[in-house]
């Protein structure tokens, strides 16, 4: 699976190393001010970071001349949408947004208490398993202070008003947005759950020695304060990791985790 998650980021890459060069993209620029013109930023929802990970995690196995051929271009890489365990925690945002969730970024669960997994329930078939991932995770939850980052105030429980996502969109887009052959063999409890690797690369994320490639390139979190309890607790998560290498005085990569008010997981 890593070597799977690997290939496809150095394939995005690849295809991003054409495109600059075709399309003639502005390349980054900080001026005196701190201000950025130009370059690339890199946006994975939800689960589709586990993809773009390794272009942090991995810089230096990736092939020089595409490393090389974006170096001037990546201006960042964006964690829409938070997931903390797939095998796998300065922007003004308003409405309902999306995030990735603490599964993949190899994060595990916490042990101070349990929550709610539609994946857990084994009365459930596969099929029924995705549909009811589906519908908790586009739904929104009320979470209580959550400027303590406390995990055990974060609530499993979805709110009635408003609906998940998924109850306010017809079947006809429904089918528009979404491929349920891929959902049965990419969404199911094997890639649901924490793994030691996944959290490896994660960290690798922050080591010292990733940042020498595409120094300028942030890694900025985006999560929304009414997403599934995966989502505040990936961001929480994600900058502890950070926090650890800066107080080890280590020179690592930019991060920031940037909360969405009255968001929710799905774009609406």
């Amino acid at each position: 699976m890593t070597t799977f998650f690997r290939s496809q980021a150095f394939e995005i890459a690849k295809f991003l190393a054409w495109f600059v060069r075709r399309e003639m993209v502005p390349p980054l620029t900080i001026d005196e001010e701190g201000q950025r013109k130009g370059g690339i930023v890199l946006v994975g929802w939800s689960h589709a970071m586990a993809v773009v990970l390794d272009l942090l995690a991995s810089g230096d196995l990736m092939p020089a001349d595409t490393r090389e051929t974006l170096e001037p271009y990546m201006r960042g890489v964006c964690s829409y949408g938070l997931v903390p365990s797939i095998s796998v925690s300065s922007c003004t945002l308003t409405a309902r947004c999306a995030d990735a969730c603490s599964a993949v970024f190899g994060i595990p669960d916490p042990e101070s208490r349990s929550f709610i997994n539609p994946w857990m329930e084994p009365k459930f078939c596969l099929l029924e398993k995705c549909t009811k991932f589906a519908t908790y995770f586009l739904s929104y939850f009320k979470h209580e202070n959550l400027e303590a980052r406390d995990v055990t105030l974060l609530s499993d429980v979805p709110l009635e008003d408003p609906p998940s996502t998924v109850y306010i969109m017809d079947a006809e887009e429904l089918l528009r947005v979404s491929s349920p052959k891929p959902m049965l063999r990419w969404e199911n409890p094997e890639f649901m759950r924490a793994t030691p690797t996944v959290l490896a690369r994660t960290r690798r994320i922050f080591e010292e020695g990733q940042v020498e490639h595409w120094p300028r390139c942030r890694f900025v979190a985006l999560w929304s304060d009414r997403s599934v309890w995966t989502i505040p607790y990936a961001a929480w998560e994600l900058g502890k990791l950070h926090e650890d290498k800066v107080r080890e005085g280590r020179r690592v990569r930019s991060f920031e985790a940037v909360m969405i008010p009255d968001g929710g997981h799905a774009v609406s």
